[in-house]
């Protein structure tokens, strides 16, 4: 019955995190302004992986001019450093940080995962 209660808690509190975050995808309009790009799963033979999350005012200049300013931001997370887990605050990050800020132009983030802590999708290590 323990069991139970605590699997069907999770299922609850996973559905109102997507709820909450399906609001805040519509509120800070993710889809609009950000980019989210799977870079690479496997760095120098390990499994890591490496996401690109780019506001979408970097992505209309194209080419970056001598006068245009770019932030560019690396995440590395801590334990379990999983990274997949983080590209969606990654998005609401960079919306809310192009709404509030008049010193860059565009942002860029990098969320790098620890080494082996991704799927490994040639059963390599």
């Amino acid at each position: 019955l323990l069991i139970a209660l605590f699997v069907g808690y999770k299922i609850r509190s996973s559905r109102l995190n997507d709820e909450i975050f399906k609001s805040r995808e519509k509120r800070f309009a993710l889809r609009q302004k950000t980019k989210v790009e799977h870079v690479h799963d496997m760095m120098n033979g390990i499994s890591t992986q490496l996401w690109k999350v780019e506001s979408n005012s970097a992505q209309k200049t194209g080419k970056a001019n001598d006068k245009s300013k770019r932030l560019v931001y690396m995440m590395i997370p801590g334990n379990p450093g999983i990274s997949s887990c983080y590209v969606r605050w990654m998005q609401m990050f960079v919306s809310m940080f192009m709404d509030n800020n008049n010193k860059y132009d565009s942002i860029c983030v990098y969320v790098v995962s620890h080494a082996n802590h991704a799927y490994d999708i040639n059963n390599s290590n």
